[in-house]
């Protein structure tokens, strides 16, 4: 069942970040658990962040955050996502998450573009471009990341 993630989520939704950071081109970067459990207590608080859960078997399986903020060129909105990682459990889980998260968007005022992205490095990006164009989204550019020792 994928809801709205509650502050009684929060050490689940750490579990899935940790298990995402370590398959993650990421991983060198150290995961500090403090700053962690306040920034996802922020995003499930704040009006701009969407955080939903995929809930099996009273076990946190799955993530999504996004966020809104205003574009730097224009008085509209952009949302964005920022986290969405599914665990074994949760496979089949991750396009629903997308929906739910595009649909969020497109029902906030103000928000006038969506961006997607594929950056952590996990798992086939080919897969997930193919999936948000489906969802209509049109690709431009890619990410890169220079790694720092």
């Amino acid at each position: 069942m994928i809801r709205n993630a509650l502050d009684r989520d929060i050490t689940g939704i750490i579990k899935v970040v940790q298990e995402a950071h370590d398959k993650s081109i990421s991983k060198i970067v150290p995961l500090d658990v403090k700053t962690l459990r306040k920034n996802i207590q922020i995003c499930i608080l704040s009006s701009e962040h969407l955080v939903l859960v995929v809930e099996l078997d009273e076990e946190i399986e799955g993530a999504f955050i996004g966020v809104t903020h205003q574009l730097w060129y224009s008085r509209k909105k952009q949302s964005s996502d920022l986290f969405l990682y599914v665990t074994e459990k949760g496979t089949g889980f991750g396009a629903n998450l997308m929906r739910r998260f595009i649909t969020w968007s497109k029902n906030n005022p103000g928000v006038k573009e969506i961006m997607l992205g594929v950056s952590s490095g996990i798992g086939d990006p080919d897969r997930v471009k193919q999936l948000y164009e489906r969802m209509g989204a049109i690709r431009v550019g890619d990410n890169f990341i220079v790694p720092q020792e």
